[in-house]
């Protein structure tokens, strides 16, 4: 076994980027890419869970969309500018704040969400292919537990 085999650094970089580019590959024919599908998972995921006590822009800013990303605020601003011109998003002035814009999703992206989520999820059971799920579940607390520790 390699050096690099058995580095878990590398193992986890690696079954990473594997399957990023696996999504990458099979979002293309949608004419999206992973980090373009994460921004309207996240969107989605928000708009289900709105709480109508809750002021409901609050979430849709592009600033609270990079910080659950934990991506950069200029890197999900460039990933939205883009999107908006192939209709998968919209801006609109933040009501609170008019120097920020609330992203919503198009009628074209939620309709298209079910095949995103079909999509997405073929990459993820082919990555877990061979696995039960008692190790499934395993793996994922793991995998929990790595994030939770940053």
């Amino acid at each position: 076994m390699s050096k690099s085999a058995d580095n878990l650094g590398y193992l986890l970089s690696k079954a990473a980027k594997i399957t990023r580019w696996d999504l990458n590959n099979k979002l293309a024919v949608l004419g999206l890419t992973a980090p373009q599908w994460a921004v309207l998972k996240d969107l989605s995921t928000q708009e289900e869970c709105q709480n109508p006590t809750q002021n409901p822009t609050q979430n849709l800013t592009p600033a609270s969309i990079a910080d659950r990303l934990n991506a950069d605020r200029p890197t999900i601003s460039g990933i939205i500018e883009r999107m908006e011109k192939q209709d998968w998003v919209y801006r609109m002035i933040n009501p609170e704040d008019r120097r920020s814009y609330i992203i919503k999703l198009t009628d074209k992206a939620k309709e298209q969400m079910l095949d995103l989520e079909r999509t997405s999820d073929a990459t993820m059971h082919q990555a877990v292919t061979g696995f039960s799920q008692d190790e499934i579940q395993t793996l994922k607390k793991y995998l929990t537990q790595i994030i939770n520790n940053f």
